[in-house]
């Protein structure tokens, strides 16, 4: 039973965000207690939730490894692994207007407000049989979870908003994980019964945010992507520049340590959750050109989206 839940939950959430997902290879690998997914091509409205009149231009994952000890779940940790998250994302209305794809984004938002609702309780009103024991389970393996995620680079471009300046903004991380440890920060392998407290420790290492203000190397041009436009992202994320052009940093790479504690006792003294967040050096730098970039681009977006839904 517990293998068709999440089967059901990976279809579920997989499945909006992925272009032509292998259904069949997924359940045969969740059931194996293996997922193993490569090349995977984002949909194009993946980042629709974000509620900005963007899509994504190309974005695709290179792996996907899901690692489930279905014969020692409350002892052994469920492994996730992901690497190289690339997303070049643009302006909704830099394209000939597509009225099955409005629609297809349209059903998305709607989609994810009705999903917000679903997801208040996963198991409904709780009527299922054995729906305690399965809570307890899910629970066991959640605070068992660990997800280790490499080289995540999303660029956005933007040719329309100052056709004199074309501009591109940008996300990079080399990696981020989230661990189960212990009352010292250690990590474990399995949270022990009887614990009243979770704690979790999420490490993100070279977190970057860039705005390039004239920039003349665009991966989606002409309503087109390059063709090496992965190798392109690739290189922006490990050496900072692509085709030979700097980013413009406004956040230099930092490291970031966020620790959670999740009380599970009935203590009401004691706060149900806490978090510390641990940030080494941070160097925080803005020109007056990347400033007025990020204005105009945020003020054409708000345009866009009016734009948008009036054509709906």
């Amino acid at each position: 039973m517990f293998e068709g839940i999440v089967a059901s939950l990976l279809n579920r959430y997989l499945g909006k965000y992925i272009e032509d997902l292998d259904l069949e290879n997924l359940n045969v690998g969740i059931f194996g207690g293996n997922v193993f997914l490569s090349n995977l091509k984002l949909k194009t409205e993946a980042l629709y939730e974000l509620g900005l009149p963007i899509e994504v231009k190309a974005g695709s994952i290179g792996k996907f490894n899901v690692n489930i000890p279905w014969n020692g779940l409350s002892s052994q940790p469920v492994v996730i692994k992901i690497e190289e998250i690339f997303i070049v994302a643009g302006q909704v209305i830099d394209r000939e207007w597509d009225t099955e794809l409005e629609k297809r984004l349209a059903r998305a938002a709607k989609k994810r407000i009705l999903e917000s609702i679903d997801n208040l309780s996963i198991f409904g009103n709780g009527s299922m049989e054995n729906g305690g024991f399965l809570e307890t389970l899910i629970t066991t393996v959640m605070n068992n979870l660990q997800i280790y995620i490499r080289g995540v680079h999303i660029r956005f471009e933007d040719s329309m908003t100052n056709t004199d300046s074309p501009r591109a903004l940008g996300l990079c991380i080399q990696t981020i994980s989230l661990e189960t440890t212990n009352s010292k920060w250690k990590p474990i392998l399995s949270q022990q019964n009887g614990q009243t407290s979770v704690y979790e420790i999420v490490k993100i290492d070279s977190a970057s945010f860039y705005c390039n203000t004239m920039c003349s190397t665009l991966l989606y041009t002409n309503k087109t992507m390059v063709s090496d436009w992965q190798d392109k992202m690739r290189s922006g994320l490990n050496n900072f520049n692509i085709n030979e052009e700097p980013l413009e940093f406004i956040l230099k790479p930092v490291v970031l340590k966020i620790k959670i504690i999740v009380n599970k006792s009935n203590e009401v003294r004691v706060p149900k959750l806490l978090v510390d967040f641990v940030l080494q050096d941070a160097a925080l730098q803005m020109s007056r050109k990347q400033f007025v970039a990020l204005m105009e681009t945020a003020e054409f977006m708000k345009l866009a989206e009016i734009n948008r839904l009036i054509h709906l």
